[in-house]
């Protein structure tokens, strides 16, 4: 049976909440030391779930502390999604080009407009051969200051798109029995230290961004789904595997 990001997230609850920390396994009794340091065998610990659509999915609570965490599993590769328009006035903030934010749109829509109005929608490849030129400038552009980077990773996968909502603070990729947790100021480190150039798609360090559904060569089923832009972080287990080793602080 597949398991489930929500059933996922119940499980940990479970083995989390109303116990001490000597009946954790030992994955568990890792994740704990990692976020709050070293713990006595009685210490008691609880959990629970968060309310719907903000970044952290669960909480836990270790001698009167809290720690929010996001929970990843199942090969996830997207982290978010939102309005595109939302996101470009997002990026403004950080002085982002009028060509850029043009590109982002055309990307978006896929047939030659900014606002999704053409009659034909292309495919992936189409859109790509027309724009590559302009992809690689707004590349350059989005991945030229570090600033910008480390504050859609922030928008992506701590805080969301409402800044007033309570942020997460730690990732953790994995299940019960196995995974991997992962800080706000390890992945900093981790994305000061690398460069994202050899990507070719449209990108933000390793996050990729993608419409929802461009409906190429197709009726449009759905517009609110149209204007979503999607972000994926391909191979993100190994990328998180790598940073908890690397940046073991």
């Amino acid at each position: 049976m597949i398991n489930t990001g929500t059933q996922n997230e119940k499980e940990l609850v479970k083995a989390l909440d109303k116990t001490v920390f000597k009946k954790l396994n030992n994955n568990l009794q890792t994740m704990i030391e990692e976020i709050f340091g070293p713990q006595k065998p009685n210490t008691k610990l609880k959990c629970h779930l968060t309310d719907n659509f903000i970044k952290p999915d669960i909480v836990v609570e270790c001698e009167g502390k809290q720690a929010f965490i996001s929970v990843k599993n199942n090969r996830a590769e997207m982290v978010h999604s939102e309005d595109i328009k939302s996101f470009i006035l997002f990026l403004r903030k950080f002085g982002v080009s009028v060509e850029t934010q043009k590109t982002l749109l055309l990307y978006q829509f896929g047939d030659g407009t900014m606002d999704g109005s053409g009659k034909k929608r292309m495919n992936y490849h189409e859109v790509y051969d027309w724009l590559h030129e302009h992809i690689d400038k707004a590349n350059e552009e989005l991945n030229g200051k570090f600033e910008i980077i480390m504050e859609t990773f922030q928008r992506v996968l701590f805080q969301g798109v409402d800044i007033t909502a309570q942020s997460a603070e730690y990732i953790y990729y994995g299940t019960v029995d196995y995974g991997i947790i992962i800080s706000k100021r390890q992945l900093e480190h981790h994305l000061k230290t690398k460069e994202w150039g050899w990507y070719d798609n449209l990108h933000i360090g390793p996050i990729l961004l993608k419409p929802h559904a461009r409906y190429a060569n197709k009726a449009v089923v759905d517009d609110y789904r149209r204007k979503q832009v999607t972000f994926y972080w391909p191979k993100m287990q190994a990328d998180l595997v790598y940073i908890g080793k690397r940046y073991n602080f």
